[in-house]
């Protein structure tokens, strides 16, 4: 009996006080919960269930003794203390039915919780990607979304370098809202760095702007196709392609996202990027993402070959509003010779303003290149985002 209640308790406690677990319970309430959820939450909340299990009373059974002087008397009103299990005991059936009634509620409770950590890691990758930006995961939901950034960065010796991205997607309102209007500021830098806002590269790129037209076909959940015609401004080329992505759970806190998009450009030929995400859940919401990009592009093959981004990331959410990121990103060539390039470490704390749309960003980091010697050179990024989502 006493094992029955100590497994109650630990079945009642959260993960955090971050709103992306607690928000899952109604979210997810039907999904079954599996070994994963278990496991995760009684490891990362070990200490807290021992804490709060001894604020709660423990059901004993207390044996009947003739000797009824030696109980325990309130100084208050001098009756002798009962046991929880002599309350039960002594209780009507009415009170003894909404006892059970409580524990029955306790029961529901727990589950909804279990349900909810078996996709923390999920939901957690959701929010992050929302409150950074992600546009490789881009919020379904809304019908228009607008994202308006302006970055300055100063890399030692170097001037101020002052970048302006504004990027968009509007549904139109025919075909389920299947089909959207998307406009990206800079899409030749997200097709070299991954995902430019994750990716702490500094290189320069010459402002490559793309207008197009994207039809969605959610086949089922966890995997979508797209479809997309366009044309990038920077290099005066029409395209056209498709690009998959894939998500599943892989268990134990664990979470595989693949993102792949073929692209064949009227000027310069064929281009082919894949993304790999490994999502990791960790105690208090933290996350932990291992990426690597692949990119191969058919007008450098021979200058570049295939182009590897190797990036990890452990991202620390304080609250609703605020986050810490630490970004170890690595950059690798297989033409003329395979080599790596340039490396870099970033630490970054983000956190909304005055609005819920407006987000700001501070950034130092340590930058080392090939072409320097791999010399460490030092800079600090500040980064204003507006974010509008309807």
């Amino acid at each position: 009996m006493a094992c029955s209640a100590k497994k109650e308790t630990v079945n009642t406690q959260t993960s955090s006080n971050h709103p992306t677990v607690a928000n899952q319970s109604d979210a997810v309430s039907d999904v079954a919960c599996d070994g994963t959820c278990q496991s995760y939450f009684d490891t990362s909340n070990k200490t807290e269930a021992k804490v709060h299990s001894n604020n709660i009373s423990t059901t004993t059974v207390v044996q009947n003794n003739d000797a009824s002087d030696q109980k325990d008397t309130d100084p208050k009103n001098n009756a002798p203390k009962d046991t929880e299990a002599e309350t039960i005991q002594n209780t009507g059936p009415s009170e003894k039915k909404l006892q059970d009634k409580q524990i029955s509620n306790k029961v529901s409770t727990a589950n909804k919780i279990k349900q909810g950590l078996a996709l923390g890691v999920k939901e957690t990758a959701k929010w992050i990607d929302s409150f950074f930006a992600d546009p490789e995961y881009p919020n379904e939901k809304v019908d228009v979304q607008f994202d308006l950034r302006q970055e300055f960065t100063k890399l030692e010796s170097d001037p101020w370098d002052l970048k302006t991205r504004f990027s968009g997607r509007v549904k139109l309102p025919n075909a389920e809202r299947a089909i959207s209007l998307t406009f990206d500021g800079n899409d030749r830098e997200e097709d070299s760095q991954g995902s430019s806002n994750l990716n702490d590269s500094v290189q320069k790129s010459n402002d490559q702007p793309s207008l197009g037209i994207e039809y969605l076909e959610q086949v089922r959940p966890g995997f979508s196709k797209r479809f997309k015609v366009g044309y990038r401004f920077g290099r005066s080329s029409a395209y056209v392609g498709g690009r998959i992505r894939q998500s599943m759970l892989l268990g134990k806190g664990w979470q595989f996202r693949l993102s792949e998009r073929v692209r064949w450009y009227h000027q310069f030929g064929w281009e082919n990027r894949a993304i790999f995400d490994f999502d990791r859940l960790l105690p208090k919401d933290a996350l932990f993402q291992q990426r690597l990009l692949m990119l191969w592009q058919q007008d450098e093959k021979d200058t570049r070959g295939i182009q590897l981004n190797l990036r990890s990331a452990l991202i620390y959410p304080i609250s609703d509003h605020s986050a810490w990121r630490v970004i170890w990103s690595s950059d690798y060539d297989t033409q003329p010779n395979q080599r790596w390039t340039a490396s870099q470490l970033g630490v970054g704390y983000r956190m909304k303003l005055w609005q819920d749309w407006v987000f700001v960003e501070l950034r130092p980091f340590t930058r080392w290149e090939e072409e320097h010697n791999w010399q460490p050179k030092y800079g600090i990024n500040l980064t204003f985002d507006f974010i509008i989502e309807r």
